[in-house]
């Protein structure tokens, strides 16, 4: 599949913020994502406005040198390991960003802002009040998905097997490990329900109340509230990726998680490890019936949820050969180790054909 010539002479006339950084545990990794896709946008738009996001949540404009009332975009910058605090940016309801009283010419925003803030829709709104156009999923999209119990009730009712949960929060929060057991089965898998690249999770195989309680914490210090749900033994992770193309949603995948280390939960640090760290296999042996089935729900979950531009679909398959929707991000990771990349250049659409699409829909809203 290749995107039409149209599509990218289009690109060439927009001026694009790239939104990165922000206050949520997955900073560094925004940071690696904004790299992945920085000079693939350079290629397709016009200009390339950084804005990094600081973790008390200031907005810098990067990759700009200051001539006294006037500012130029540095088209060499290399962005950095750290927001540097510099060009202060200001927000104005109906305008958009504003550097020193200068409103920047800007047509979209591409965010990389994984986690809270970033993709629960609340930088989506915060755009949509500056009439500025985001790409990808918009604010009541993004805040379903990163409420993953509130994600799979509506998944569920639309007859879409999800991981069967109780949910721990302010109100219910005293739940004996006892009572959790005998609805979930022993071998428990708890998570905060807002963070995701596996910040605040904890594999539970133990009957001591206390270390449930330490565990259930803990996930709090990331979320509102709490999943508790059953830990598969035998399983696959498995993943989708969707994205958008001429009206159609294009399905990547399936492929497969693979660890190296053999271990269950798939750490934040074997995630993105360099080396020896967990990695995608798209081209991973599975049944043709697997695939179908994982490819039509991606596709259906991607459709009920109302979902745009892009997003990946992780599942789980136990060692029945079921197939249980695990969870959607709507900001998947764009690092050089990122599934989402090699999961839709497995459907013969290079990652910047993809990066191309996902702009072209955030312009025609």
């Amino acid at each position: 599949m290749k995107v039409t010539d149209n599509i990218i002479k289009n690109l060439k006339n927009h001026n694009i913020a790239l939104v990165y950084g922000g206050n949520s545990p997955e900073h560094e990794v925004s940071i690696s994502s904004a790299k992945g896709v920085y000079s693939i946008l350079k290629k397709l738009c016009k200009k390339v406005y950084l804005i990094g996001i600081s973790r008390s949540n200031q907005f810098y404009l990067q990759n700009c040198d200051m001539y006294n009332d006037r500012f130029e975009i540095i088209d060499n910058y290399q962005i950095s390991n750290e927001i540097t605090p510099i060009n202060e940016l200001y927000l104005r309801p109906g305008k958009g960003f504003i550097l020193q009283d200068t409103l920047l010419p800007l047509h979209l925003v591409f965010p990389v802002t994984h986690g809270v803030f970033g993709e629960d829709g609340q930088l989506q709104g915060l755009m949509s009040i500056c009439n500025i156009r985001c790409c990808g999923c918009d604010t009541a999209s993004s805040s379903i998905c990163m409420s993953k119990a509130h994600c799979s009730s509506i998944l569920n009712d639309n007859d879409i097997d999800t991981i069967k949960t109780v949910i721990f929060d302010k109100y219910r929060n005293n739940i004996s490990l006892t009572d959790v057991q005998s609805v979930l089965g022993k071998n428990l898998f708890i998570k905060s329900e807002t963070t995701g690249s596996s910040i605040g999770v904890h594999v539970f195989k133990s009957d001591d109340q206390s270390s449930f309680e330490s565990s259930v914490s803990e996930s709090f210090t990331h979320s509102d509230r709490v999943l508790i749900q059953p830990l598969y033994e035998n399983f696959k992770e498995i993943e989708c990726a969707a994205l958008e193309y001429d009206g159609e949603i294009v399905i990547g995948g399936p492929g497969t998680v693979i660890k190296h280390d053999g271990s269950t939960l798939l750490s934040y640090e074997s995630k993105y490890a360099k080396v020896d760290g967990a990695y995608m296999d798209a081209s991973a042996p599975l049944a043709d019936e697997i695939r179908m089935k994982c490819r039509d729900i991606a596709k259906r979950a991607f459709e009920i949820l109302n979902l745009k531009g892009y997003a990946r679909i992780d599942f789980f398959l136990d060692s029945d050969n079921n197939v249980i929707l695990n969870e959607i991000n709507t900001l998947p990771g764009l690092t050089s180790t990122s599934h989402y990349p090699l999961l839709i250049e497995s459907e013969d659409i290079p990652f910047l054909d993809s990066i191309a699409l996902i702009v072209a829909g955030g312009i025609d809203g």
